[in-house]
């Protein structure tokens, strides 16, 4: 398949008219290379994932967050230095679906969204004049959930995520809204349409605060989680879209590459007391 016809196929889900104004969604690096056979999905482009692609023989690899969101020079040798060094010598394209992908609610960006029967979508914050794209979904759950159940059906969900509250909990859930990676910026926008909870990443120190004085709940999930589940849908949706039979075109192997939480929990024992400590 043309490399051309490729991107084409992800535009297709997540076209760069619904990006943010203030976004790099699109190619990253380019090739000569005009064919490709194997296609690589991540959330993030880290020298290792980019090597593992490589070692599989990736001719276009595809990531959520872009290399950059502002042009730079290749002025110090650093992890852009080493991933543009590897990608270039590889004659590999890297492509990026950011909020392209996130604005597209009827796509992988909105899978918590279908996995909780949320109904009667509306969108936090429109990326296109007619309001159809959009970062952020507010909406009902099928019925009224009890606090302790709706938790447990989110851990289900994202079991591998430590999970933060900030504000009041609610005694049921019915109303949820959701914006994947970091998106405290729309608790207000959620809550003023009617969310019991928010759940979203990366949730600042005074951010909380603010919450916690006021009357809204907000799950910080961390920037991960939910964002590594859309990479992994995109890549299944991927799939399907370049293997598709009674194409004449050949089929492109996609793979998924998982990626790690940077952050880890860690258990620490009782602290030792400080020697400046009152004893």
């Amino acid at each position: 398949m043309l490399v051309r016809e490729c991107l084409g196929h992800i535009e297709a889900v997540a076209p760069l008219s619904g990006a943010c104004s203030w976004d790099t969604s699109g190619v990253q690096v380019a090739s000569r290379r005009q064919e490709v056979s194997r296609l690589a999905v991540m959330l993030d482009a880290t020298p290792a994932q980019v090597q593992r692609a490589l070692d599989w023989g990736a001719e276009v690899l595809l990531a959520h967050h872009p290399l950059g969101l502002k042009p730079r020079f290749l002025n110090v040798v650093d992890a852009h230095f080493e991933i543009t060094r590897m990608l270039l010598a590889a004659e590999c394209w890297c492509y990026a679906a950011h909020t392209s992908l996130d604005a597209q609610p009827h796509g992988p960006a909105g899978w918590l969204a279908r996995e909780l029967e949320l109904s009667a979508l509306a969108l936090l914050e429109p990326t296109t004049p007619d309001g159809a794209a959009g970062i952020g979904c507010v909406g009902t759950l099928p019925r009224p959930l009890p606090w302790p159940a709706f938790l447990d059906r989110l851990t289900a969900l994202l079991p591998e995520t430590c999970i933060r509250q900030c504000g009041a909990a609610p005694a049921m859930v019915h109303t949820v809204g959701y914006c994947g990676g970091s998106g405290s910026s729309l608790a207000d926008a959620a809550f003023a349409r009617g969310a019991d909870v928010f759940i979203t990443g990366d949730v600042k120190y005074h951010t909380a605060l603010d919450l916690a004085a006021a009357t809204g709940c907000l799950l910080d999930v961390g920037h991960f989680s939910i964002e590594e589940e859309m990479m992994r849908r995109f890549a299944l949706l991927l799939a399907e879209r370049l293997s598709a039979p009674g194409t004449t075109t050949p089929a492109v192997a996609v793979r998924f590459f998982p990626g790690q939480d940077p952050f880890l929990t860690v258990h620490p024992g009782p602290l030792a007391p400080s020697q400046d400590a009152p004893r």
